[in-house]
């Protein structure tokens, strides 16, 4: 995934699942986690593992001169408000 995929990930994705619940799809079948307790474990678990991994992402961009897009969004905040 790259940092636009995780950003819409966790901004959307991520929350949906735990009022929705959601479909975890293997080779073998799927596995329906429905609305409730564990669906919102799952989709903290998820959470953090993807804010990690943007956190990674974060820190290669920055480390080859590049920004991010938390740089742009802070820009644009800052020049429009």
């Amino acid at each position: 995934m790259n940092e636009r995929d995780i950003s819409y990930a966790l901004s959307k994705q991520v929350p949906d699942m735990s009022g929705r619940g959601f479909i975890i799809g293997t080779a073998y079948g799927e596995l329906n986690i429905a609305p409730g307790p564990m669906a919102t474990s799952i989709s903290k678990h998820v959470g953090k593992l993807l804010e990690r991994e943007l956190r990674k992402l974060e820190k290669r961009a920055h480390a080859a001169g590049q920004l991010t897009q938390r740089d742009v969004k802070a820009v644009f905040s800052t020049l429009f408000g």
